[in-house]
């Protein structure tokens, strides 16, 4: 449905703003809250197929309290290894099981309480990691040769998946978490960050393999609710994002 803003008589010249309305039905507008305990979390296996020579991991993360050590916001983790793996504090930003750009804490300066963009992309034909900081290439390294991501394992959010330690809990929220199964570019994923909460996604080019909409469908365990992720009725960003194409 759409709100229209204009008054009536219209006079000549006047010009319609139609802005669009979220249906509270529709649950890819809505950002995810999580709990502060090891008891809260979304957990299920995933085939990984796809994704396995190449892929892109864009996400909007907020932290709301620093009281966690280290802050997991995803964990794919298979055959004993932490395949993918991304905090919010810059800790982890980990491809197939490859460390080589952790450890860049100094990178992640967004305070609390304020969302930011990000994006992790790999390729195995070029090995390269590279980490995207509200649309800005921030890092880029190469991985071991040979790399291949393992098609089979376990999903969690808010923490490690082996280990109960309460150091590795995120407890903020996040929103439109989306794998793509290629390397988005730079100007893709600028285009995305610049966009902001609202940046609608349908028609962005790159095939979604784990899509936003379908984590939304996933069991939940704890303390995981929703929040506005998107508000429509006041985020018009789209609005101008697409008057400025035509």
């Amino acid at each position: 449905s759409s709100g229209i803003n204009a008054e009536w008589p219209l006079r000549p010249g006047s010009i319609i703003l139609v802005v669009p309305k979220s249906n509270a039905a529709d649950k890819k507008y809505n950002a995810l809250q999580f709990g502060t305990t090891k008891h809260d979390y979304i957990r299920f296996s995933y085939n990984m197929t796809s994704l396995r020579n190449s892929l892109s991991v864009c996400t909007w993360i907020k932290r709301v309290s620093t009281d966690s050590a280290i802050p997991v916001v995803f964990d794919y983790f298979s055959w004993d290894d932490h395949e993918i793996l991304i905090g919010s504090d810059g800790r982890y930003n980990r491809m197939v099981g490859d460390h080589v750009i952790d450890n860049s804490h100094r990178l992640f300066t967004t305070k609390v309480g304020q969302w930011f963009h990000y994006c992790l992309t790999w390729s195995s034909i070029s090995r390269t990691i590279q980490l995207f900081l509200d649309g800005a290439l921030t890092r880029t390294s190469q991985t071991s040769s040979g790399r291949q991501l393992a098609i089979i394992g376990i999903v969690r959010f808010n923490r490690l998946e082996n280990t109960d330690s309460a150091a590795f809990i995120f407890g903020g929220q996040l929103f439109q978490f989306n794998i793509y199964s290629q390397v988005l570019d730079l100007g893709a994923i600028k285009r995305m960050a610049e966009g902001g909460l609202c940046f609608d996604l349908d028609g962005f080019p790159g095939t979604r393999i784990l899509s936003w909409e379908e984590i939304m469908t996933k069991s939940r365990a704890g303390s995981v609710t929703e929040v506005t992720g998107c508000d429509l009725n006041k985020d018009t960003s789209q609005i101008n994002r697409y008057s400025e194409d035509l």
